[in-house]
């Protein structure tokens, strides 16, 4: 899984699970506004888009594996 994250390491933990189509990278803007608050956000390519490979038969209560596995990485 590609991922990105953003902000302030010792910040609070936040996941951003874009809609379809939707990759890791944010725009500058909003990278900014991350950085200025006390957000620390992970941001994956959704399945078959950025880096990531598709996922036939994919569901959208897969969503939750992602995140156990993207908090892990956090903590």
């Amino acid at each position: 899984m590609y991922y990105s994250v953003y902000g302030d390491a010792c910040g609070l933990t936040a996941m951003s699970f874009g809609g379809s189509p939707s990759t890791r990278w944010k725009r500058p803007g909003a990278v900014r506004a991350i950085e200025d608050s006390s957000v620390y956000l992970v941001t994956p390519d959704r399945p078959g888009y950025g880096g990531s490979t598709r996922q036939p038969g994919r569901t959208v209560a897969d969503v939750v594996t992602d995140a156990r596995a993207l908090f892990g990485i956090r903590h």
